[in-house]
């Protein structure tokens, strides 16, 4: 009879055990998926914000190639008034100087 009861006890003591695991186990479970959604919503917002970042630097690309075209542009047309006019200013005086100065200020 001493063996039933130990053999009860033994099996009391596996089934609260076996209960506390069990807790245990759900509770990591739900913490694990808990953590998978906020690095899920990390991930998440890290790659909308290089998706901007990337768009930001593409429209800066365009913008900066557009600024040189339009330097190209007008250093063509001030080397062309300079020819055009042989160089005078039409009071007789040269203008080399402002039109290197005007270079100048558009390679800034």
């Amino acid at each position: 009879m001493k063996k039933e009861g130990g053999d009860t006890d033994l099996n009391q003591q596996y089934s609260q055990k076996r209960k506390y695991l069990e807790n245990n186990v759900n509770y990591l479970r739900t913490m694990l998926q808990k953590d998978q959604d906020v690095h899920k919503k990390e991930n998440s917002k890290i790659m909308t914000e290089n998706v901007q970042l990337l768009q930001e630097i593409n429209d800066q690309r365009k913008e900066c190639h557009a600024l040189s075209q339009k330097i190209k542009h007008n250093q063509m047309q001030i080397a062309e008034l300079g020819m055009g006019s042989n160089g005078m200013d039409g009071s007789g005086g040269m203008f080399d100087g402002d039109i290197n100065r005007e270079l100048k200020m558009q390679d800034l």
